[in-house]
């Protein structure tokens, strides 16, 4: 499994990033959250926001966002947290503050197959969208964009991102 959330966008603005605090279940870059308010829990907090699934109720929200890659090169020998050497391969656990770019027009991401819904990922094709699905953190490839959902990306290229792996030769494929 290869978990790959990037933005592509040379210059990204601050307002189209933020921290969110994960949820239970955890979470891998390239999933989907809503970011509608600040966590609570965190003392004078004006940046951290709670991730909740999307649901149906929240599709009309234009807060939809994509976890992203990075942000968990803790060690100091620059090893990533339990052993982990590929980045595409780590999960965010509950508790853990990861980065999201917040979906907006003009925004250009790459994301892998794994994070999208395994159910709708063999109809993925350029031209098509994905679209937030009701109850998962995964988004959902669709012809197109049901009037409910006010925010989804379309598919305008297909990729193959070098990712490592044995003597370097890992790639993987991402929309």
């Amino acid at each position: 499994m290869n978990y790959v959330g990037i933005v592509n966008t040379p210059k990204l603005e601050s307002a189209h990033i933020a921290k969110i605090k994960v949820p239970s279940g955890g979470l891998y870059a390239g999933q989907v959250v809503y970011c509608e308010e600040l966590d609570s829990t965190i003392t004078n907090n004006f940046e951290v926001y709670l991730a909740t699934k999307p649901v149906t109720s929240n599709f009309a929200s234009k807060n939809l966002a994509i976890v992203l890659n990075g942000g968990f090169e803790t060690m100091s020998d620059g090893r990533r947290p339990e052993g982990q050497p590929d980045f595409t391969q780590y999960s965010y656990a509950e508790g853990e503050i990861a980065t999201v770019a917040f979906i907006d027009r003009h925004l250009r991401f790459s994301i892998s197959g794994d994070s999208i819904d395994s159910d709708t990922i063999g109809d993925i094709a350029i031209g098509k969208y994905l679209i937030p699905l009701d109850d998962s953190n995964s988004l959902a490839v669709a012809t197109s964009v049901p009037d409910a959902i006010t925010t989804a990306l379309k598919v305008v290229a297909i990729r193959s991102m070098p990712v490592g792996g044995d003597f370097g030769l890992g790639y993987v494929t991402t929309y």
